[in-house]
């Protein structure tokens, strides 16, 4: 049996109102993936009024005197999240379960750090 569904991913930038945030969200509108995965991402990047459930990577301020919160990494679908799943990092990284129409499936959001990235404290590690 064939079965044929969309998965989006993109990587937003940490969106905020403002720059290309609405144009971004319009996008993701047209593609009307079954299961879209977002990195860099933010509160503000919510799907819910398309139809979809989401969960995200916990919410964390990139530099200490930041006061927007941001996501490393969410997942939206458009059938039933049977449950987020912790994974190794849960600043960087979400894990959902979803129900699919043919059957249950584990869907991966992380990021992927550019060389020598340095955390706020420099320590290079979170």
């Amino acid at each position: 049996m064939s079965v044929k569904f969309r998965i989006a991913t993109w990587n937003l930038d940490h969106p905020k109102h403002g720059n290309h945030f609405p144009e971004q969200m319009k996008k993701l509108a047209e593609i009307s993936a079954h299961i879209v995965v977002l990195t860099e991402t933010s509160p503000g990047a919510d799907l819910s009024h398309l139809g979809y459930e989401g969960v995200s990577s916990l919410p964390y301020r990139p530099f200490k005197n930041s006061k927007k919160e941001r996501n490393s990494s969410a997942i939206w679908s458009k059938w039933p999240i049977e449950c987020a799943l912790g994974t190794y990092d849960d600043e960087t990284a979400t894990c959902a379960m979803i129900k699919a129409p043919f059957g249950s499936l584990l869907v991966y959001g992380t990021i992927l750090t550019w060389r020598n990235d340095r955390w706020p404290d420099e320590t290079g590690a979170p």
